[in-house]
């Protein structure tokens, strides 16, 4: 009898243990702002630009495509509000399609995307502290290598160290992004206010007629809008989550939106 006693409150108190809903919106579009704004605003709008040709043309495929990304962003909430369990995309494909499944798209997602995601942030950003040493000549392909190992490894040691200290870290390189983001785009309006129009002078010129440039123009800019469903992966831990995520998404994708075309303006008004 003890033991089915104890078995019965052991029982119980597993089924208990669930994660403490501590996030609301003001944290939903932190969380959210946070992992969309990264390196893809730094390397796209040259592609944008490139394949849209006119400058006019270009602003709109950045709002197009920040308003589609809120769209998908929007029925990744609804799958999260349907299944409020934390995993996202795995959690989801396991419920529907089988472990299999799940266990597929997660070695696909570390090996196919997301490891040559982190390669391809910390080869970006050593080859602009390498352009910052060598400013006037061609940056030595071996010291960017290494300088990217080295960033790996630190981010590595840091993450195993304390997740307190990763997060802290990621929060500061955050806000040093939007604050750079922020300047970049005050000057453009700056440049616009004081009369000089750059590229926009003439927004029309050049204008592509071509369906597939547009295609991959507003495909390269909704690159730059990823990762506005990573509060699905905190669905746990999210109070309210049919009114808190789907909010988080569209005030957070809002301001990146305006943001992005923003900071898009101050490129084509000075550069």
């Amino acid at each position: 009898v003890t033991t089915i006693y104890v078995f019965t409150v052991l029982k119980m108190a597993i089924e208990e243990v669930k994660l403490k809903r501590q996030l609301g919106v003001i944290h939903g579009v932190g969380i959210c702002f946070g992992l969309v704004v990264g390196f893809g605003i730094y390397i796209t709008p040259s592609g944008v630009i490139a394949s849209s040709g006119s400058p006019a043309l270009c602003l709109i495929l950045w709002t197009v495509a920040g308003i589609l990304q809120t769209i998908g962003s929007l029925c990744m909430a609804e799958l999260g509000t349907t299944f409020p369990i934390s995993g996202e995309r795995y959690s989801y494909l396991r419920i529907m399609y089988g472990p299999m499944a799940a266990y597929a798209y997660l070695w696909t997602y570390l090996l196919g995307l997301r490891i040559p995601a982190n390669i391809l942030k910390a080869l970006i950003l050593s080859r602009s502290i390498m352009t910052l040493i060598f400013p006037d000549c061609h940056s030595p392909e071996t010291a960017i290598t290494i300088i990217a190992i080295l960033v790996q490894i630190l981010l590595t040691f840091l993450n195993c160290l304390s997740v307190k200290w990763a997060a802290n870290t990621q929060a500061f390189l955050t806000s040093v992004s939007v604050l750079a983001l922020t300047v970049i785009s005050v000057t453009g309006y700056v440049y616009l206010a004081q009369g000089k129009p750059g590229s926009l002078r003439y927004p029309w010129d050049d204008m592509s007629a071509d369906g597939m440039s547009i295609a991959i123009a507003i495909t390269i800019a909704i690159f730059a809008y990823g990762g506005g469903s990573a509060l699905n992966f905190l669905i746990e831990e999210v109070k309210n989550p049919s009114i808190t995520l789907p909010a988080s998404i569209i005030i957070s994708m809002l301001l990146i939106t305006i943001l992005y075309v923003s900071v898009n303006i101050a490129y084509l008004v000075v550069l």
